[in-house]
């Protein structure tokens, strides 16, 4: 018997087969998983190292040449591009498409650990990574408000991030603008000078004195308590009273030879919203989650 026969004898099967496959049909449609940004294997690694305190032109002289140098005679590559930095160097490798990443990576840390002769002797070793989309933000989310920026960074770190992250198929939030606060002590050099004092008193006080560490444990019959030193200071009042020194026989404070000032850390990237300065937060997704699905949440 064919499916012919049967539809035409039986009908309502052949109906009841049809609904079915438009039933399923549709419901498979509205749970198709879309995504803007599909996963993606690129053969691409990154290279980077970092040398403190040097200028870009210097880590383009004596880090990002030297490596460029040594990665051009791997097997494979497509092709190199370089960024350099205030003491950062960023080399991105494309290979060809079907290059094996595991062994292409291999022979990127042996050229970087054979680079390392014609190196400088401070520079941190260089570190090789994979080249992750998904570590690229998927959404931008400006703040504005009549706050300060470090207000905002710490009001967006502790409580908005937090709440992102809680919501199905992100992974992270980054930070862009952020500024943290700093707690800044301006020498009074006349001052140091007039007491038989230099900055490294001041440094060696603050080590001494502004600590918080471990004291053991007191242990009874049924509970034990760890014990802790807490002596870091709470308040910039507080911080002023820091004795720095003994001068003639009477304690030398540290507002007697400085100026503490609660401020926020140096300016090294600036974000803006409708030209004023900002807090911006990036959405990244997980690996395999819908784009799509996230926002809508």
């Amino acid at each position: 018997m064919t499916l012919s026969e049967v539809s035409i004898q039986r009908p309502i099967l052949t109906w009841m087969m049809t609904l079915a496959l438009l039933v399923f049909g549709v419901l498979g449609f509205l749970r198709l998983g879309v995504d803007q940004f599909p996963n993606m294997d690129f053969p691409v690694l990154t290279v980077q190292a970092v040398l403190e305190g040097a200028t870009p032109e210097g880590m383009e002289e004596d880090v990002t040449d030297v490596l460029e140098e040594h990665l051009n005679t791997i097997a494979g590559v497509r092709s190199i591009r370089s960024t350099s930095y205030q003491g950062v160097a960023l080399i991105v490798v494309e290979f060809n498409l079907g290059v094996d990443l595991d062994i292409a990576a291999q022979d990127v840390r042996d050229k970087a650990a054979l680079a390392r002769v014609a190196l400088p002797v401070t520079l941190e070793p260089p570190v090789v990574g994979s080249f992750n989309p998904n570590d690229t933000p998927v959404l931008w989310i400006p703040v504005e408000s009549h706050r300060s920026i470090v207000e905002t960074s710490e009001i967006v770190r502790r409580q908005v991030n937090p709440y992102l992250e809680t919501i199905p198929g992100v992974a992270g939030v980054a930070m862009f603008g952020r500024r943290d606060r700093n707690i800044r002590i301006w020498l009074d050099g006349d001052a140091l000078r007039a007491r038989g004092l230099a900055a490294t008193d001041v440094l060696g006080a603050l080590q001494r004195e502004h600590v918080e560490m471990p004291g053991g444990a007191v242990e009874s019959g049924r509970i034990d308590y760890s014990v802790k030193t807490d002596a870091e200071f709470r308040t910039v009042a507080e911080m002023e009273t820091l004795v720095v020194a003994q001068h003639a026989g009477a304690p030398v404070l540290l507002r007697d030879v400085a100026r503490v000032e609660d401020g926020a850390e140096d300016i090294s990237f600036i974000a803006r919203y409708n030209g004023e300065p900002t807090v911006g937060m990036g959405i990244r997704k997980q690996s395999g989650g819908n784009s799509v699905a996230m926002w809508t949440r």
